[in-house]
């Protein structure tokens, strides 16, 4: 007979697997991770080299109110922002949701505005399944706010 002690630990162990595996303890960062604030509202990922807006832009009705937003955005001294794609979003909100230790602070509840594989401007959420897995599903919206990105291998900046 093993002794109680013995068999409480694997009892934490073997809950704590099953905890992991759906999903319920999510992984840490060590560092502050892939993505640095680099302290003009601008949060740069090392991980994809893109740039992005660290404050949540304003709510559009519309996807030419959506462009019109990036288009016109001059930050850190940079004026060649652009919607960031569906992929690029979906990887962003995964990467925060599974990484909490970051330089950079963003509030990331809501819609946001994307272009998807047709280069079309759509609203939509990443939002987690209704399942142990932690999967996302796309669900379109009528309005969403708007999360500017740039390359940041481009030099581009504004007058």
């Amino acid at each position: 007979m093993k002794p109680p002690r013995l068999t409480h630990f694997a009892s934490v162990v073997l809950f704590s697997l099953l905890l992991a595996a759906c999903g319920a303890t999510k992984p840490q960062t060590t560092g502050k991770g892939r993505l640095h604030d680099l302290g003009n509202g601008i949060c740069l990922d090392t991980g994809s080299s893109l740039m992005w807006q660290i404050d949540k832009g304003p709510r559009k009705k519309s996807d030419s109110g959506a462009r019109a937003y990036v288009e016109n955005l001059e930050l850190g001294g940079f004026r060649d922002w652009r919607l960031p794609t569906t992929r690029e979003l979906y990887e962003l909100m995964y990467y925060l949701d599974l990484h909490k230790e970051t330089e950079c602070s963003m509030d990331l509840p809501g819609s946001y505005w994307s272009t998807d594989e047709k280069n079309e401007e759509t609203a939509g959420a990443w939002e987690v399944a209704a399942t142990c897995d932690p999967e996302r599903e796309y669900e379109p919206k009528p309005s969403g706010f708007v999360r500017a990105v740039r390359s940041a291998g481009k030099q581009e900046q504004g007058n």
